[in-house]
């Protein structure tokens, strides 16, 4: 399996992106590093521990909580930070269904949703920002295996890939509560994975894991529905997503090629147009993007390192910063902002 990216939160670009966060599967570790928004050059700052097999994360970046999956514990954690340093305190855990996987956040109403690969629902938590401990409010059932999820929390809708129902489906939310409504489903490619949306021009990518590409679907912002676009060919299993909804430009990575590949989109209609590659590590995985400093970040699963690109905002072309060690099999990467 492979993961994806990014909670789907938009915040503009006002913010001043500054730490990276990554969890590492193969260590039961989460880890935290700073970087220089100017260089993109990253700086490690220490680990702190998580449950078994860690898989995805997500950050309030303006609360400064953490959040991931424990997927062999069946359990979502929650860790404060100190914005000033990435240094992170573990706040606790609560129970999930069976192997939760993808996880999001809607920071400003302090939701966290997660999907149960295991189980076939989808969870939300409500959390208090003060303090980060969180409270389950409910599942809604899924298709079968699913994967990633992403938020758009100024329309309360959430999105997620059906792995081997190969669908993605659209759910709306009680921005008060945290509980969700069922909207439906549309196809997509063999074996969805990373998801990410654009809830500015509301746009939904993902990415087909089998069918090596990547597809666009628009969606009704008053009642989440979707409506497919079309798929561009990427490299060989493509898995992590991200989207910098400013510029327009969608970045992947491709695991089997060994690359992370951009391109960008019509904000009018989700037609997406390939700009090129960038050689990673081996087997990338998850993605996250800064896109007020135009750095993209990735984690190298079978290298054991996490990799920094800056890009070119007008044409989506990037450029290999370097790596940082990281613990055994980094799965999943966000980005936090500097406030």
């Amino acid at each position: 399996m492979a993961p994806l990216v990014g909670s789907g939160l938009w915040f503009g670009s006002i913010l001043n992106y500054w730490l990276v966060f990554l969890v590492n599967e193969g260590s039961n570790t989460v880890q935290s590093l700073t970087y220089d928004p100017s260089t993109g050059v990253m700086t490690d700052v220490g680990t702190a521990a998580t449950g078994t097999e860690p898989t995805t994360i997500a950050v309030d970046s303006v609360n400064h909580i953490v959040f991931l999956t424990n997927g062999g514990s069946s359990t979502a954690q929650s860790l404060t930070y100190d914005p000033s340093t990435g240094v992170m305190t573990d706040v606790g855990t609560v129970a999930t269904g069976n192997s939760p996987y993808g996880v999001a956040v809607d920071s400003v109403n302090h939701i966290v949703f997660l999907v149960n690969e295991g189980s076939n629902t989808v969870q939300s938590l409500t959390y208090d920002p003060s303090t980060g401990v969180m409270t389950d409010v409910g599942t809604v059932a899924t298709g079968s295996e699913p994967n990633y999820i992403a938020v758009d929390s100024v329309n309360h809708i959430v999105f997620l890939t059906n792995s081997f129902s190969s669908t993605v489906q659209s759910l709306t939310y009680d921005p008060s509560t945290g509980v969700m409504t069922d909207v439906g489903t549309v196809a997509t490619g063999s074996q969805p994975e990373g998801i990410a949306v654009d809830s500015v021009n509301h746009i939904v990518f993902l990415t087909n894991f089998i069918s090596s590409t990547v597809q666009s679907l628009t969606y009704d912002p008053s009642t989440g529905v979707m409506t497919d676009v079309g798929t561009v060919a990427t490299g060989s299993k493509p898995n992590g997503i991200a989207v910098d909804s400013t510029n327009h430009i969608v970045f992947l990575v491709n695991y089997d090629a060994n690359t992370a590949q951009s391109l960008t989109y019509d904000p009018s209609t989700g037609v997406m147009t390939d700009v090129g590659t960038a050689a990673t590590g081996s087997g990338p995985e998850g993605i996250a993007v800064d896109s007020t400093n135009h750095i993209v970040f990735l984690v190298n699963y079978d290298a054991n390192t996490v990799q920094s690109l800056t890009y070119d905002p007008s044409t989506g072309v990037m450029t290999d910063v370097g790596t940082a060690a990281t613990g055994s099999n980094p799965y999943f990467v966000a980005i936090a902002y500097k406030n």
